[in-house]
């Protein structure tokens, strides 16, 4: 039996809730990426696409980045390359329409759009200082963006990004340091999952979340 426990970080006031999930199951698909890739983005459209950002072909080397964005459909399980970024990139992403933003990466600060129809690039704000392995959910409004890591240093900040008005600005603090977990928003809860905690590349990998203050 799988116990994946997790906190709740609440949208509309600021308290923590635990909660207990149980017999998870896992379903293995026949798709496959064409190549091997960790440490990537991932934001899903809502209707029939997945798309896969950036990553790296192994966890322990820094030389082997990728760079390409693959749309996975559900329905059919096809995958395909529709674009490429042209910097390293290990930050989050979210949908916005036809827009793929990507918040962050490797040594970047930039907050950028890309439009899955005609491939242009758009960089519309900056974050307050570059973050990677960064996990991120949102709305139809504003995305959060937790933790992350830069220059060998975690962090723990929690930033909101405006969607409609580029705006960032830091709104709140994680229990502890945080990166390389995943987010997703459900209701009026957003969910974090996993993660490492410290600076220190060999610390504990949690299983259980922690989430921050609520809004």
């Amino acid at each position: 039996m799988l116990l994946l426990l997790f906190i709740a970080f609440l949208l509309s006031n600021c308290n923590y809730e635990f909660v207990a999930s149980e017999n998870l199951q896992f379903v293995r698909t026949s798709s496959r990426l064409p190549v091997t890739v960790v440490q990537n983005a991932v934001a899903y459209d809502g209707d029939d696409s997945i798309y896969i950002i950036g990553g790296n072909r192994s966890p322990e080397t820094t030389t082997t980045y990728r760079e390409d964005i693959f749309r996975y459909s559900i329905s059919s399980g096809a995958v395909m390359v529709i674009g490429n970024f042209t910097w390293v990139v290990e930050g989050s992403a979210i949908m916005d329409g036809h827009d793929i933003i990507h918040l962050g990466g490797l040594r970047h600060s930039g907050v950028h759009r890309y439009n899955i129809f005609d491939g242009r690039f758009r960089v519309v704000t900056h974050l307050p200082y570059p973050l990677s392995h960064t996990c991120s959910a949102s709305n139809a409004k504003v995305a959060y963006l937790f933790g992350g890591y830069y220059a060998s240093v975690p962090y723990e900040t929690v930033l909101q990004y405006d969607i409609a008005t580029d705006q960032v600005q830091e709104v709140a603090s994680l229990p502890q340091t945080r990166y390389r977990a995943s987010a997703i928003w459900a209701d009026k809860h957003i969910y974090i999952f996993g993660g490492w905690v410290n600076g220190d590349r060999k610390s504990t990998r949690l299983n259980s979340s922690h989430i921050t203050n609520s809004y």
